[in-house]
């Protein structure tokens, strides 16, 4: 095993032995069925960490997406309760737009990631001002008939953007 491999499974073991004396002791906070989040969080900052060292847009994505998503699943399970996650669910739409934000951010020559970010926070303010009743009557119209257009920006943006990098990704992965 590399030295590396001994410190993470042994910081993970002290980790656990310390949650499980917690829970022995009556602390109510200190089991997984509250903290599996937690892990999820953990598993989205390795991946943001091994994304930037590697240069690769698709890890620091799914790291961010996964730490920003599991902080909410975290606020769910440990304060809010599970019927919180029926108003707050479209943030996990710009939590994945904060990942392509971070790709983009990463390499701008990839615009794809770009438009992408903002498509998500579009709907994810969309989504949430027609779940309030925030949004005029006119915009609602615009937004319930006009997300199949949404879809379609989307699907020409990633194929020309995946056209257009076709060799450069085949030559680095």
């Amino acid at each position: 095993m590399k030295h590396k491999t001994y410190l993470w499974l042994g910081a993970a073991l002290v980790i656990l032995g310390a949650l499980a004396m917690a829970s022995a002791l009556g602390a109510q906070w200190a089991s997984m069925e509250k903290l599996w989040p937690v892990v999820v969080m953990v598993g989205g900052g390795a991946a943001i960490a091994d994304g930037i060292r590697q240069r690769k847009q698709d890890g620091l994505w799914l790291g961010l997406t996964l730490l920003l998503g599991g902080g909410l699943l975290a606020y769910v399970t440990l304060y809010a309760g599970w019927p919180a996650i029926a108003r707050l669910w479209p943030l996990l739409i710009a939590f994945a737009g904060a990942g392509w934000l971070g790709a983009w951010l990463l390499d701008r020559s990839r615009w794809a990631n770009l438009v992408l970010a903002a498509a998500a926070l579009l709907v994810c303010l969309a989504v949430l001002g027609l779940r309030s009743g925030q949004l005029p009557q006119p915009l609602q119209r615009v937004v319930v008939v006009g997300w199949p257009w949404l879809l379609v920006v989307l699907g020409i943006a990633l194929v020309v953007e995946g056209a257009r990098t076709w060799r450069t990704d085949a030559d680095r992965d």
